[in-house]
């Protein structure tokens, strides 16, 4: 299948003239063998069939098939919010259970898989709407942080100490999306560590 703009284009590259484009494009709509909305529909269904893809990225691909605002609205129209939840929560849980030994805090994760969804051309309230649904896993969480600390307190031994050294440890996993009782556990079991 091929937009009407597709067929032009290609026309056009083949040096045919306007009346002739004309003509063929009139001909091939008459006997329905150009019809934008079905392509469009059909377009969505293939794309979301295929591969995770979102309503914003088939607009998007959409416009550059030259298909109208018509067409592309009906063909979205089945992929609207609730479709994106499910189908986001679906992702998700497979992401979980492939992850092992994750190295990141629930916070940088929840940012990496917002942006990672919203290139993919899902909407914010749909991503924000999946994540909410998960559960956040306090073992892995005190794990990154446990990995990212250590990490951290073997380059910062070498430049600080004392509390200069409690402070950029603190620093540095605040923004890594830690939170401050977590971080303020983890260090007094490591300064512990440290004075013995």
């Amino acid at each position: 299948m091929r937009t009407e703009k597709e067929i032009r284009d290609y026309l056009k590259e083949k040096d045919r003239l306007d009346e002739h484009i004309e003509k063929t494009i009139v001909s091939l709509k008459a006997e329905k063998l150009i019809d934008d909305r079905a392509f469009a529909e059909a377009f969505a269904r293939s794309k979301t069939a295929q591969t995770l893809i979102g309503p914003n990225k088939i607009r998007q691909q959409l416009l550059q098939k030259g298909v109208n605002a018509e067409a592309m609205a009906k063909a979205l129209s089945p992929y609207q919010i609730k479709w994106q939840i499910d189908v986001l929560t679906a992702w998700l849980d497979k992401q979980e259970r492939r992850a092992v030994n994750r190295r990141e805090s629930n916070e940088q994760l929840k940012q990496k898989r917002t942006h990672q969804l919203l290139a993919k051309g899902f909407e914010y309230e749909a991503i924000q709407a999946a994540l909410a649904n998960r559960e956040a896993n306090e073992d892995n969480e005190w794990e990154a942080l446990v990995y990212q600390g250590e990490k951290l307190l073997k380059s910062y031994v070498k430049k600080y100490n004392g509390r200069e050294l409690t402070y950029k440890l603190k620093q540095a996993l605040y923004r890594k999306g830690f939170a401050l009782s977590k971080i303020d556990r983890f260090l007094q079991t490591e300064m512990e560590g440290e004075e013995t």
